[in-house]
């Protein structure tokens, strides 16, 4: 008798109770590792361009959060293992303060929304996301709306804020808030999610890309990085913003046209050449984040889809920068067949006392809120104090920049190093579009004189590295 292979489908399971997906699953067990942590707290704060009405938008989001059953279900154990729940109805409720008559509002309201940020959620005990609200603030009114990660990621943010504009414009004309009926839920796709990673193709694919990225897994460790750890490492961490604005960015997206390659493997190729020359490694492994939406059904949901997907890293010291990006392309490419892959499943497989990659890449690229009559402001994140890689690249691009942010976590690397590390790949990038038949290894770093090269930071041909790093960890032990 002979069996087909069918394909699992994703559809609508009318389920309340179900597994974690994996992607929920590996932040359930931080969260539980480390409980009142907030790496995965995802603050957004508001500034109205109106006086905002907190009764409209406490309705407004109820409505969304009916709409999108993950931002009201809890997680929580049952026979020791880890379950999400939707609740079936939640009220959305704000916290209000009106700073009308404080004689430094502006100060009161950034000191306040910091410290909000940075609350804890009870994934168990409450829903993923609340709201609190400042009124009579001469800026004007704001709302600090916190999700937690497990319920989001970047690509729902446009998906949200779509939703919330056009419910809060119904509820202050006294309308009702109506939507078609999600073709399906988040906690469907967990259950398609739990299906595809099952069974023999599946534990063939990820031996397959197992093999292939052993031999890469070693850790990666910038500069004096090595030295300045003492103990476990912790999840504190600090931010530097940069910004690569035109005509660097034109000519960013010139380049990648004329290699035939996308601008995310153009800036992924000159963030490698820094890595190597920072760490002294030739071959080496980077976390990229994928969006992970794999079917269309899943392009309207708010839910946390995104899987880590490590990348080798093998730059020639002797190759053009061009020829990097075309290596950079086939890696990215092959990457995309892996991307269901989920991470924790990969990390156990290759087995190791650290974590897989401790470095990491992202391009934040997803659809735009396109908003009809804007009542708020672009929503910003605020920072939390926290990093979820030792070191982590984001990039997001926007009309007229590319807005970059290196985090990084200060137990291994200090905010002077991360404003180096962000001046050099500023420096690097520039220089590579400028000239993209230089050899990388002549990529300059810095605009300094050339005997003005800054410390912990290795210059020249992977065959001097590492010889000279060696030393280097050996003088500064």
């Amino acid at each position: 008798m002979i069996t087909a292979n069918v394909e699992p489908v994703l559809r609508h399971t009318g389920l309340s109770q179900a597994p974690l997906s994996h992607a929920q699953q590996r932040l359930w067990f931080i969260d539980a590792a480390d409980p009142g942590a907030a790496t995965y707290n995802v603050p957004l704060l508001m500034r109205w361009l109106e006086p905002l009405d907190p009764a409209a938008l406490s309705a407004a989001l109820t409505a969304v959060a009916d709409r999108h059953a993950v931002l009201r279900t809890r997680y929580h154990l049952v026979e020791g293992q880890p379950v999400q729940e939707v609740t079936q109805s939640v009220t959305v409720r704000l916290d209000v303060v009106d700073l009308t008559g404080d004689p430094n509002p502006e100060d009161r309201l950034h000191a306040e929304a910091a410290a909000a940020a940075c609350e804890p959620f009870d994934l168990a005990g409450g829903i993923p996301v609340r709201c609190r609200v400042w009124r009579g603030v001469p800026g004007g009114d704001a709302a600090l709306i916190t999700f937690h990660h497990i319920a989001i990621d970047g690509w729902s943010l446009s998906v949200f804020f779509a939703d919330l504009e056009e419910a809060y414009g119904a509820v202050l004309a006294g309308r009702p808030v109506e939507w078609a009926e999600p073709e399906i839920r988040y906690i469907d796709f967990a259950v398609w999610d739990r299906e595809v990673t099952g069974g023999d193709a599946a534990r063939n694919r990820l031996t397959a890309r197992a093999a292939e990225l052993r031999p890469y897994a070693s850790p990666l460790v910038l500069g004096l990085g090595e030295a300045r750890r003492g103990g476990a490492p912790t999840r504190q961490g600090g931010q530097v913003v940069f910004e690569v604005g035109d005509p660097l960015r034109a000519d960013v997206h010139g380049l990648a046209a004329r290699l035939r390659v996308t601008p995310f493997v153009v800036l992924l190729a000159a963030y490698q050449e820094v890595l190597r020359r920072w760490s002294g490694r030739s071959e080496f492994l980077v976390g990229t984040v994928t969006a992970n939406r794999p079917h269309p059904a899943t392009e309207k949901l708010v839910g946390f889809f995104v899987n880590t997907v490590p990348l080798r890293c093998a730059p020639r010291a002797e190759d053009s920068f061009s020829a990097l990006c075309g290596e950079v392309r086939k890696e990215a490419f092959r990457s995309l067949t892996h991307q269901l892959i989920p991470f924790d499943q990969l990390s156990a497989e290759i087995g190791g006392n650290g974590p897989l990659v401790q470095v990491g890449f992202a391009l934040q690229n997803m659809p735009a809120w396109d908003s009809v009559r804007p009542r708020w402001g672009a929503p910003v994140q605020l920072p939390t104090g926290t990093a979820k890689f030792d070191l982590l690249l984001i990039l997001e691009e926007r009309p007229d920049a590319i807005v970059g942010t290196v985090e990084y976590a200060d137990d291994l690397y200090s905010s002077d190093l991360a404003v180096e590390f962000a001046g050099h790949f500023q420096v690097l990038l520039a220089a590579a579009v400028a000239n993209p038949d230089q050899r990388v290894c002549h990529l300059p770093l810095t605009r300094r004189e050339p005997d003005l090269v800054p410390p912990c930071v290795l210059v020249g041909p992977v065959s001097d590295l590492a010889g000279a790093r060696a030393a280097m960890i050996g003088g500064a032990a």
